[in-house]
């Protein structure tokens, strides 16, 4: 920023929205003038006033570009947004992924669009069809990483020291079907997306996992977290609600171990380790405002909803990759 008080041979001047109070401070401490107009109000300003507005600091969206003269400044590029703007870049790589929210590294999902339509306004027929369709790809997708990391905590548990006597376990046999036919599908279906020798697009299709009404229920009534799957899984239950069965960890360990081995070479966020925090950032929002961590299903679709779907939603990543 120019340190004299003086630009264009007059006193420098700026609009800046109310939000950017640090740099309104610094920019009248250095003898700025700033030209206090709201934003339907800014046309009639310029329109009176004979001096250029030398300086525009505003969200993006409330930047007008054609009344922007030589040599003002500005703080963003004219159609940068479909980058800075966390919805629009979700989108942007999702479309590079052959429409997967769950390609991006890390997974990284984008709901409702958050546009400039009134809160109050009905979304479109095609809006709620594609909430629609993101909503389902978001919960197949943690569907996965339930079963995938739920698996990985058990298998760490009956292939190590603390296994049990002559190596048995007792597990939820119902849910551990449930866990095991999840992963393995979603390792079967990887094979066949990412084998394709072809040079073509190395992406999952849509059609990856068939979690049916049967599965979801044992998942959500497990706790809808990793670490509470997990636990579910190896606790004792009354028969009516799920099957107890003790049985070898010589049987149960090779079926897990060799389904993780797969799904370590074919998916790409297998190193992100078997946790189960989600990001939910706002669609509108910056500087980290209004971002909360949740770990279970319930907890993020109340989250979501909260914002009325506009919103981010992404795996979070506990081996940086920085």
């Amino acid at each position: 920023m120019r340190n004299d008080r003086c630009y264009h041979g007059q006193m420098p001047n700026f609009i800046a929205d109310d939000k950017f109070f640090d740099v309104i401070r610094v920019l009248r401490a250095r003898g700025w003038l700033r030209l206090d107009a709201a934003v339907d109000d800014e046309a009639a300003v310029v329109a009176s006033s004979s001096e250029t507005v030398d300086l525009r600091w505003r969200n993006l969206s409330n930047t007008p570009f054609a009344k922007v003269q030589p040599g003002s400044l500005v703080n963003h590029l004219e159609g940068s947004q479909c980058l800075s703007n966390k919805g629009k870049l979700t989108r942007l790589l999702a479309a590079a992924n052959g429409g997967l929210g769950s390609a991006s590294y890390p997974r990284c999902h984008a709901l409702a669009s958050g546009s400039a339509a009134a809160a109050s306004s009905r979304p479109s027929l095609r809006e709620e069809a594609a909430l629609t369709l993101a909503l389902e790809e978001l919960l197949r997708d943690m569907g996965t990483q339930l079963a995938v990391g739920a698996l990985r905590t058990l298998f760490n548990e009956v292939s190590g020291p603390t296994a049990g006597q002559a190596g048995e376990v007792m597990v939820d046999s119902n849910l551990f079907v449930t866990c095991i036919t999840i992963a393995e599908r979603w390792a079967e279906q990887l094979e066949l997306s990412l084998g394709d020798s072809s040079g073509g697009r190395r992406v999952p299709s849509r059609r990856v996992l068939g979690v049916g009404s049967a599965a979801w229920d044992l998942l959500l009534a497990s706790g809808g977290s990793v670490q509470s799957v997990a636990t579910r899984l190896r606790q004792p239950t009354d028969g009516v609600n799920g099957d107890t069965s003790v049985v070898l960890a010589t049987v149960i360990a090779p079926r897990v171990d060799e389904v993780l081995q797969r799904l370590a070479v074919l998916d790409t966020h297998f190193s992100l380790g078997a946790g189960g925090v989600w990001i939910i950032k706002p669609s509108g929002q910056s500087c980290g405002r209004g971002i909360v961590c949740k770990d279970s299903v319930v907890e993020v679709a109340e989250a979501v909803a909260a914002l009325e779907f506009k919103a981010v939603v992404q795996k979070y990543g506990f081996k940086c990759c920085f």
